[in-house]
């Protein structure tokens, strides 16, 4: 994949607009300052493409040129947690498979938390394929490999691409430079079809795009507020920042852009404008005062800038039992023909979506082993941004034999099923893989491990795994949970790799939930940073 655009911005940094002809939003001054938001987000390499989860809880962003990224440069995807006590945890890479060898960054991030989208295509075994879009699921096993969307009719002719997706999964919007270009890279957008496909970028206009550069496309959660920077419309200096409305259905009919003001720009660069459902605060990428050469800043929202409000309805989806399921999410406005989509997490049942207040909605809950069930949501009371729990219980369909499966007993390595059936080889029995701290990367004991095991399936086909991750309690509750899926991740990839098929191998993961010893000792620890496995 080719850099992202920051690292080819400079050279167009000469097409400054006079400040004199600066069309600003109201009441642009308010004493508002950007907060740099600190080391446990911003390093000495450069922060960039940030995106906010609809609660405001999950940062996601670009960091280029780190140590630590996979191949110790290069661009790779890092994820922040907001913390209970008030703060920002310390960065994590994202890990395998969505980062790889290649470039790698984010685009968008679904409002249920459950698909991220990013920027190029990935072959089946997470290396880089080509230029393009893709989208990854957090599934009982991890992370997906991402599955790249088509866009009929997309080329490129710039060395630099951006794109933001609506909270309804529905829409693209993208900075391209193609032959039909108002300026140079223009704003387009596209329409989702079927699952991976989507339609040809329309040109959104020239009362967005200018003569030059429009780039980092950011649509609110109203899905009608767009924000955008651009060095083509009047502004302080390099890339502005600007917003616009949306003023019908057409995608091609905007107000007039408006500066966001001297608050947010400066003469040096700001983009990659991304805020949360609430329309609070925002966040973005800017040089002016940057511990690197870019970093990430949160500024409160100025009350002309901010969208519609609309309203978070979050909740578990389950059985009747209580099983968590994995469901997809069809809602739509009454009278309105357009559904928005998500899904519910496959082990948590946890879902998030974001509807326009003022409107009703009906949501529908689907999938191969539930019973379709459909619940309305009445919003029209609701004036300013509100969050609303609702949990749903689904019925399965009594024609399925197959149910999401909930472990009684975690620390089962003897082969033995919950109803005393033996399955192992006379031969073998499964046994647990341990990690050092922080560590998903397989040691020569566990690799021992896993060669008997994979030997031992190799030999009768018959055989099916329960691999369940774990870690210690050192450290937040986030990280150790992604720490754990990523332990889990090394172990099936390492079997698959020896030829055992994914469909004999079911994973669960629990972060620092199971301990089989108290975290008070290292002994105790040590323990507890492993990956159990048992015949099923």
């Amino acid at each position: 994949m080719k850099k992202i655009f920051f690292l080819t911005l400079f050279a167009f940094t000469l097409f400054f607009a006079k400040a004199q002809n600066i069309n600003l939003i109201e009441n642009a001054k308010n004493g508002y300052v950007k907060e740099n938001l600190g080391d446990s987000v911003n390093s000495s390499a450069g922060e960039l493409l940030p995106v906010i989860s609809a609660d405001g809880k999950k940062l996601i962003f670009c960091r280029n040129g780190h140590a630590e990224n996979t191949t110790g440069f290069d661009e790779d995807i890092w994820i922040s947690n907001w913390n209970e006590k008030g703060y920002w945890e310390k960065a994590i890479n994202f890990g395998k498979p969505v980062n790889n060898d290649s470039n790698n960054s984010v685009f968008g991030f679904s409002p249920d938390g459950n698909s991220i989208f990013v920027m190029g295509e990935y072959n089946d075994d997470g290396s880089h394929k080509t230029g393009g879009i893709s989208t990854s699921s957090a599934t009982s096993q991890g992370w997906s490999v991402p599955q790249a969307l088509k866009v009929d009719e997309y080329y490129n002719d710039s060395h630099f691409a951006n794109y933001c997706l609506s909270p309804s999964q529905n829409v693209i919007i993208m900075a391209l430079q193609r032959s039909e270009s108002v300026g140079l890279s223009d704003l387009w957008v596209s329409f989702r079809e079927e699952d991976f496909k989507w339609t040809k970028p329309l040109n959104m206009g020239n009362i967005i795009n200018s003569t030059l550069h429009e780039a980092s496309p950011f649509l609110a959660a109203d899905n009608k507020t767009l924000y955008f920077a651009s060095n083509g419309h009047a502004g302080y200096g390099s890339f502005d920042l600007f917003v616009t409305k949306r003023l019908d259905d057409t995608w091609t009919n905007w107000s007039t852009p408006q500066n966001l003001g001297p608050e947010i720009n400066t003469a040096k660069l700001e983009a990659f404008y991304t805020i949360p459902a609430a329309g609070d605060y925002a966040y973005l990428v800017s040089e002016d005062n940057a511990v690197g050469g870019t970093d990430i800043f949160k500024i409160k929202l100025p009350q002309s800038a901010k969208p519609d409000p609309v309203i978070l309805v979050f909740g578990k989806v389950s059985y009747r039992d209580g099983t968590p399921i994995n469901a997809n999410i069809l809602y739509q406005e009454e009278g309105s023909t357009e559904k928005g989509i998500a899904t519910s997490n496959p082990t948590t049942g946890d879902y998030k979506i974001v509807l326009l207040s003022g409107k009703k909605y009906q949501i529908t809950f689907t999938g191969e082993t539930i019973v379709d069930k459909t619940e309305k949501i009445d919003a029209t009371k609701y004036t300013e941004y509100t969050e609303i729990e609702k949990n749903y219980i689904v019925d399965r369909k009594t024609s399925s034999t197959t149910a999401n499966y909930t472990p009684t007993n975690t620390t089962n390595s003897t082969g033995t099923n919950d109803d005393g059936n033996d399955k192992t080889s006379e031969k073998y029995s499964p046994k647990s893989v341990y990690f050092d701290y922080n560590v998903y990367e397989l040691s020569a004991k566990a690799k021992a491990e896993l060669e008997k095991l994979s030997a031992a399936m190799l030999k009768d086909k018959t055989l099916k795994i329960r691999i369940q991750g774990h870690t210690d309690s050192k450290g937040d509750n986030e990280p150790n949970n992604m720490l754990s899926q990523n332990r889990c991740n090394s172990v099936q990839k390492f079997l698959i790799e020896k030829g055992i098929e994914a469909s004999r191998i079911s994973v669960l993961t629990f972060g620092e939930d199971k301990p089989v010893q108290s975290n008070d000792s290292e002994k105790g620890r040590a323990l507890n940073r492993r990956v159990e496995i048992s015949f099923e």
